[in-house]
């Protein structure tokens, strides 16, 4: 259950959630419930993947379960959720650090990434994709979005980040709703980039697709119908 409170005028939200589940899952939950996400006959070639999100390890016990479920999946993806996640006095800052050596994907917006990167990042956030994504585990991917301007990637592998740029721009007087954006390009990323053979073609292939997923929720008032 999620309330949301939308100014018209700014399109600036405030949410406030009944976290279900999650607000109470435990690392002792993951043997009661392991055959929801460890199936029998599972495929040594079908790889296993965890999406979490900085909100979920604002607790230790959270933190912990997310630890738990990770040793037990092949491909971590995580999204930073919030820069105010990230100041040096929110305690999930530390949490979010420490899952960045065991991260392959890892999602921000570029406040979150400049957030997450301090100093290092001048304020520029390819600078900041480039500093944040050598924290990453070998190869992985740092995918920023930026609402309309153009998205950057960067993968652990030594090479400078990309710019994605943004197709189909959305004028202002025609966007409905921009809450879920971030989820639906997150989705849609992921879908594609699962499925794809993780190239940098792939990636730049992933990023489009995830800014047409959040371009469709720009039309619609709440769950996006796509």
């Amino acid at each position: 259950e999620c309330a949301i409170l939308v100014d018209l005028l700014s399109r600036d939200r405030t949410i406030s959630c009944f976290r279900g589940a999650g607000g109470v899952i435990t690392p002792s939950s993951i043997e009661q419930f392991a055959q929801w996400w460890k199936p029998d006959g599972h495929s040594p070639e079908t790889e296993r993947t965890l999406f979490t999100t900085g909100f979920v390890v604002t607790t230790d016990l959270r933190f912990e379960t997310v630890l738990a479920l990770e040793r037990e999946h092949d491909v971590f993806s995580l999204s930073l959720a919030s820069p105010a996640l990230l100041e040096d006095s929110h305690p999930a800052r530390s949490r979010i650090e420490s899952l960045l050596p065991r991260t392959d994907l890892l999602l921000g917006t570029a406040e979150e990434a400049l957030a997450l990167a301090g100093k290092a990042a001048g304020g520029d956030p390819e600078r900041a994709v480039k500093a944040v994504v050598e924290r990453l585990k070998p190869n992985a991917v740092f995918v920023v979005t930026d609402g309309p301007r153009d998205a950057i990637f960067a993968r652990h592998d030594g090479r400078d980040p990309e710019k994605v740029p943004v197709a189909g721009h959305v004028p202002e007087n025609e966007i409905v709703d921009t809450n879920g954006a971030g989820d639906a390009f997150a989705g849609g990323f992921l879908a594609s980039w699962l499925t794809g053979d993780r190239s940098r073609e792939s990636i730049r292939t992933s990023v489009q697709a995830g800014h047409e997923c959040a371009r469709l929720s720009l039309f619609c008032r709440g769950v996006s119908p796509f």
